[in-house]
């Protein structure tokens, strides 16, 4: 029976023994956090077959897992960027969550904002950066805390 968790003043870490250490890549290994149908990533370290996380809750179910997929990156209008003079792109990570993230224009670092309530990650062009009226390349880059990492390319013309 589980019962609700049980908050610490402080972090408390929780050794969890992997009974089927088979996963090839340690470092993609994680915990998550199990609450009816939902997991929520922990993540923790790979310590000699088991997991180390510090928690902040005792109780609750726990589970070892990995997570082997590159978060997903998706252009948001790109048919009007240059009309709106700013790049929207939009990018996720469904389990370990992104650790960084970083975009280049014409092989130059390229200022992304990201409003922390949204999934969307906003470049706003700038004119003494951009030549008007020619084609630019962009380069968006997306790691997430498990180090599986995807790269969106594009062309846009401003």
């Amino acid at each position: 029976v589980d019962d609700e968790p049980v908050p610490f003043h402080d972090k408390a870490e929780m050794k969890i023994k992997i009974a089927k250490d088979s996963y090839p890549d340690k470092e993609k290994y994680g915990l998550v956090s199990i609450k009816g149908n939902k997991e929520s990533w922990v993540g923790g370290t790979y310590d000699d077959g088991y997991m180390k996380v510090n928690i902040r809750e005792a109780g609750g179910t726990y589970a070892v897992t990995y997570d082997n997929i590159p978060p997903v990156i998706t252009p948001v209008q790109p048919e009007i960027w240059e009309k709106q003079k700013k790049i929207l792109i939009r990018a996720v990570d469904d389990k370990s969550g992104i650790s960084s993230f970083r975009g280049t224009i014409d092989g130059k670092y390229a200022l992304f904002e990201r409003d922390v309530k949204t999934t969307i990650y906003t470049y706003h062009f700038d004119s003494s950066r951009l030549e008007k009226g020619k084609k630019h390349s962009l380069e968006f880059t997306v790691t997430d805390d498990c180090g599986n990492t995807s790269v969106y390319t594009s062309q846009f013309y401003y």
